[in-house]
């Protein structure tokens, strides 16, 4: 069984393919920041999934749930609806296309699945999405080379932003593979 996952936001949509074993199928993601208008954003997601149902076999779709609450300070009632409705238009062009019915998986419940215990950010002052990459990056990612931001004045360069949505993608994916491994 291949599953695709997904990690849907409106500037960077990560991807993963794994199959029954783990194995990585395919890491990579679509890049939506420069596309200002919602319409061209879903057009440029749709021509990209037609091109990996047509490289690879996908036998399920997981998608990170929507937010469905506030975070202090990150998200407002404008921003959470935006994400709904991108959430849903990607997943109807995944069961459209792939003729499968996606399944939702929510972030914190994918983590849990997957091992990754979570800080709260003022106590290890690094996000959620930063504390799962780098415990994938150490774990089940360790073999990845991530791509460094170029124009940085840090020691070693921050990896580029679309690598955490991507780790996001493979931490969904993976989360399905072991909530659906036979039992």
């Amino acid at each position: 069984m291949n599953v695709f996952a997904l990690d849907v936001s409106t500037s960077i949509i990560g991807l993963c393919i794994l199959d029954n074993k783990k194995n990585i199928l395919l890491l990579d993601h679509i890049d939506l920041k420069k596309e200002k208008d919602f319409w061209k954003k879903c057009d440029k997601a749709r021509i990209e999934i037609v091109k990996i149902s047509k490289k690879y076999k996908i036998d399920a779709v997981a998608i990170e749930e929507s937010l469905s609450k506030f975070s202090r300070g990150k998200s407002s009632a404008g921003t959470l609806i935006l994400l709904a409705r991108f959430n849903a238009v990607i997943s109807y062009i995944c069961r459209e296309i792939l003729n499968l019915d996606p399944i939702y998986i929510g972030a914190s419940d994918a983590r849990r699945l997957c091992g990754i215990k979570i800080q709260q950010t003022q106590k290890c002052g690094k996000t959620a999405k930063e504390q799962t990459f780098e415990h994938m990056s150490t774990n089940d990612l360790r073999h990845i080379k991530w791509p460094r931001k170029t124009k940085s004045k840090a020691i070693i360069p921050k990896v580029k932003d679309f690598c955490y949505d991507q780790c996001d993608a493979f931490v969904i994916a993976k989360a399905f593979l072991i909530k659906n491994a036979p039992k």
